[in-house]
């Protein structure tokens, strides 16, 4: 059988670490990984049948009708990149998982918003950041990130400094934190199958089964995956 082919997104420079590890995980789940950074080429998106958005820098405010802060990193070009990459995934319903920013700029193309710093934005959040999986989430149930991962709850890492605040249309929180805070959002389009972003890095956790799940879910929907045509109001000008 063909192995699927899977566009990764990631910053021009450096992105390498969270390149490899998705690249592994993908690998390890029997699909090819298509590594995608700024500018937007289309020809990139031929054959793919699945596309994974990976973490990286924060989502520029304005997307959101918010304001820099001062102390922060953008990636416009990187925005770019996944907000046409988003407009043509969500149009033909590719398979879709958002890893960490990839859940947030998901949420903001939806229509959602961030809190730009979760310490400062909500009452009593700690954050403790971390590679290895030491925070406990919930799972809520009967959605699809539930069913991928096989788990109720789960330990995950955390390397995030924002959130997301309001939820993005079509979407739903899949999971949580002891704050409340959203650790997964997923969609809620009847049509398309398999959409969800995550708020920490699977790609990080190779010796956690239920986070290869995760991916290896990915896979078997992209494996499955019917191409549709993209609206001729997406093709870039």
């Amino acid at each position: 059988m063909t192995a699927p082919v899977v566009a990764v997104t990631g910053p021009s420079r450096r992105g390498q670490l969270g390149w490899t590890g998705a690249w592994l995980a993908l690998r390890r789940a029997g699909a090819e990984a298509r590594r995608m950074t700024p500018p937007f080429d289309e020809a990139q998106l031929e054959g793919v049948s699945a596309v994974v958005i990976g973490g990286g820098t924060h989502v520029e405010p304005s997307r959101y009708a918010e304001k820099h802060l001062a102390d922060y990193l953008y990636d416009p070009e990187r925005d770019e990149l996944e907000w046409h990459v988003l407009e043509r995934a969500m149009a033909a319903r590719l398979p879709l998982l958002g890893i960490c920013r990839g859940a947030q700029v998901l949420n903001v193309f939806s229509g959602g918003s961030l809190f730009q710093d979760l310490v400062a934005d909500v009452p009593g959040v700690k954050l403790r950041s971390s590679y290895m999986a030491y925070k406990r989430i919930d799972l809520e149930p009967g959605t699809l990130i539930s069913a991928a991962m096989g788990v109720h709850a789960v330990r995950v890492n955390s390397l995030h400094r924002q959130g997301i605040n309001r939820l993005g249309e079509r979407l739903r929180v899949a999971a949580r934190d002891s704050y409340g805070i959203v650790q997964a959002i997923e969609t809620t389009d009847p049509r398309h199958h398999f959409a969800i972003g995550v708020q920490w890095h699977p790609e990080y956790l190779p010796a956690r089964p239920s986070h290869q799940r995760l991916f290896r879910a990915l896979v078997d929907a992209a494996r499955t995956y019917q191409p549709r045509s993209v609206p001729p109001s997406l093709a870039v000008v």
